[in-house]
């Protein structure tokens, strides 16, 4: 069982129909409905790499539902004054190197969708809305989850995919996250007001607009599509005021007047917290967001260190690593555990399956012992891939809003060799072989460069791997807490690891999914925007 119908749980339910498509996976979701909010979400060559190794109908759904990284062009964000235009073409890992893969935008709704409709789970079977859990009593054949709405559900694993606040992790070790200090604002604005020149190659889809004030925050804008711009913005947020930052109206909660006031309040407080500090120009495009679209929320981050399973639990993404959005490896991380987890998932049903006729008591004994021990070997193996860039990441947003140290932030304008050193980090040949049933192993991404082949029983083998790129961490990493200087690991990676090889790839493209969607669609209604 997977709890969350978010990036995370849904890569991970495409990756085990790949690993073990004889294993029953279901999905269930706390919102009653599938609604467009939010922003955009980025997506680096890494989380690339890893959907596509997971589902290369997914890639191409998604890369059609998004669009490309032009470059960034910096504001002062006092006077409005164009400080720097970097574009994608120039993020090199060195002067005469090649230019950097480029990233992904994407709208977060449009990216949940796509994912769904590679997936093609069934609504009511597959697919559960409007469970939101309430708690997890484990024995030795597996966990019963029992939901808010008095219903339970069996199940040999369960996996929490369920954001910063997961009520999995919760049901396991009651602990929340801890508070950066911070709030983000995150919408979308469409159609573009005519105020937009859309003649200017800057104002095209791709590029990132952003103003950055040490004292205020800062605010960003990207035109995702012709006639759609993605909104972040984030500001200083006192810890006793969070209660105000109310998410229930994103889950269907709540009665018609209590979200209507809130969506009337939220917009209020994304207005009033830049309007003052911030260049009259880019605040009048922020007052002619649909409020219904805004998602405001505090900035939370979690130790990687803390423990992310028990038993036949597990965690996944946000709900066991969340970190500031810094360097925008959220959903990446998650596309790479979802890979890294189902990996493991798959050799250890495959063994069980070798050792025993399917179906007997020794089948379903073996079963759930091997897929207990996969889980502590995910979870082992993941922390090393997301520890460097987590406690980066927690450093870096630490200086910036509670520090107000201007220079960590790494959307600066005088900050291109930190921009420069995050994304080289994700380029060069992909560590990720398909996914599927009958591979022998799967390169998994391990400490300083090394990738590791888990074998059909579950054992793991390290292989070095060769410097993909020399370029050492910028000066400014170095003080950004007490591993952020593993960052260096990211770098060596990938020029003597095989490339994985793409099957001919699904020619999916997605649209209408944004301003032009319905309020709520389900997951059989999804395929009605696939064309």
């Amino acid at each position: 069982a997977i709890v969350g119908a978010g990036p995370a749980g849904l890569s991970l339910a495409l990756a085990l129909r790949a690993v073990a498509p004889h294993l029953k996976v279901k999905v269930f979701e706390r919102s009653a409905a599938l609604v467009p909010s939010g922003a955009a979400v980025t997506l680096f060559a890494n989380g690339l790499n890893a959907l596509e190794a997971i589902s290369p109908a997914a890639l191409e759904a998604v890369e059609a539902a998004g669009t490309p990284g032009a470059g960034m062009v910096a504001h002062n964000a006092r006077t409005d004054d164009v400080e720097h235009v970097n574009p994608a073409t120039e993020w090199k890992v060195s002067p005469d190197g090649p230019p950097l893969r480029s990233s992904l935008f994407i709208p977060w709704f449009r990216l949940q969708c796509a994912l769904l409709c590679a997936w093609g789970g069934k609504q009511g079977e597959d697919l559960v809305l409007g469970k939101a859990l309430q708690g997890i009593q484990q024995d030795d054949t597996g966990a019963t989850m029992t939901f808010k709405d008095g219903s339970t559900a069996k199940a040999c694993v369960v996996v929490g995919a369920d954001g910063n606040m997961s009520a999995v992790r919760n049901a396991l070790f009651s602990e929340m996250p801890e508070y950066i200090g911070t709030a983000f604002w995150r919408a979308l604005l469409s159609p573009l007001p005519a105020s937009w020149d859309l003649s200017q190659d800057h104002n095209k889809p791709g590029w990132l607009h952003n103003w950055v004030d040490k004292t205020t925050g800062k605010l960003m804008m990207i035109r995702v599509f012709d006639d759609q711009m993605s909104v972040s913005a984030a500001s200083s947020w006192p810890e006793e005021r969070l209660q105000e930052l109310w998410r229930r109206s994103y889950y269907g909660e709540g009665s018609e007047d209590e979200i209507k006031r809130h969506h009337e309040a939220k917009q209020a407080r994304f207005l009033e917290m830049f309007a003052t500090e911030f260049p009259s120009y880019p605040i009048s495009l922020l007052s002619s967001i649909d409020p219904t679209t805004i998602v405001e929320h505090g900035t939370f981050y979690r130790s990687p260190e803390q423990p992310w399973g028990e038993g036949c639990c597990t965690l996944l993404g946000d709900a066991a690593h969340v970190m500031p959005p810094n360097f925008g490896q959220g959903t990446s991380m998650a596309f790479e555990g979802a890979y890294t987890l189902a990996t493991h998932l798959g050799r250890a049903a495959a063994a069980a399956t070798e050792a025993n006729p399917v179906g007997s008591a020794a089948y379903k004994e073996a079963l759930q012992s091997e897929l207990v021990a996969a889980l502590r070997r995910y979870e082992e193996q993941h922390l090393h891939r997301v520890r460097p860039i987590s406690d980066a990441s927690i450093a870096s947003a630490r200086q910036f809003y509670q520090e107000k140290d201007g220079k960590t932030n790494p959307l600066a304008s005088k900050n291109t060799e930190v921009l420069q050193f995050i994304f080289s980090a994700h380029q060069g040949g992909s560590p990720f072989k398909p996914l599927s049933s009958s591979s022998e192993g799967a390169h998994l991404l391990t400490p300083a460069g090394s990738r590791t082949t888990v074998s059909a029983g579950g054992s793991a083998s390290a292989q070095r791997g060769t410097s993909a790129c020399g370029s050492s961490p910028p000066r400014l990493l170095s003080s950004m807490g007490r591993r952020a200087s593993s960052l260096q690991c990211l770098q060596r990676r990938r020029s003597s690891m095989q490339q994985s090889q793409t099957p001919p790839l699904l020619r999916t493209q997605l649209r209408g999914i944004g301003r032009a969607a319905p309020v709520a669609m389900n997951a059989c209604s999804l395929v009605h925007w696939i064309v």
